[in-house]
């Protein structure tokens, strides 16, 4: 599920990308406010809505669940701190690097997988353009990363971190 805000421009800018299971306006329920997010899917998806009211009550009579809430919403808030902190520090392409070592879950050795969305959707969560993703994966083939469609082999999991890990762009 993909979480964005509409600009004053008429554009959208993608604030977070939500896997299987992720809780979404809890922080809005637990309050009481309106939503300041807009979300779509970007696959077949199943959803559980659960009335603010009854999120509430459940709070007050379940610490386990204050909790729970509590623990993913410093997850949510560490993993955007982190994406903030790669958009000024990082360039597109070392970004695009170090999301598909993600998907990929390897250190080491090769890995391949499917993007669980379209190219365009990454172009907006990596803060890019489809232009520039589509250089940063073509300039991601000297590192041994292969794309086809959706599908991604990365040949060596350690070589292309090591090439997200570098300080400077140049090097």
């Amino acid at each position: 599920v993909e979480l964005f805000v509409n600009t004053g421009e008429g554009n959208e800018l993608q604030l977070d990308l939500a896997a299987r299971g992720a809780m979404l306006g809890d922080i809005e329920a637990a309050n009481g406010t309106c939503h300041l997010t807009s979300a779509r899917t970007l696959t077949p998806s199943r959803l559980c809505w659960i009335e603010a009211r009854a999120f509430q009550e459940s709070l007050r009579g379940d610490g386990q669940m204050v909790l729970g809430t509590l623990a993913g919403l410093c997850l949510r808030l560490r993993r955007l701190v982190s994406q903030i902190d790669a958009m000024k520090l990082r360039s597109g392409t070392r970004r695009l690097a170090g999301f598909l070592l993600e998907l990929g879950a390897k250190h080491e050795g090769a890995a391949s997988f499917v993007l669980p969305f379209e190219k365009m959707a990454l172009a907006r969560h990596l803060g890019m353009t489809n232009q520039s993703l589509s250089r940063s994966l073509k300039s991601l083939r000297e590192m041994g990363v292969t794309v086809k469609g959706r599908s991604i082999r990365i040949q060596d999991c350690r070589r292309l971190g090591e090439f997200c890990s570098r300080e400077s762009e140049g090097s």
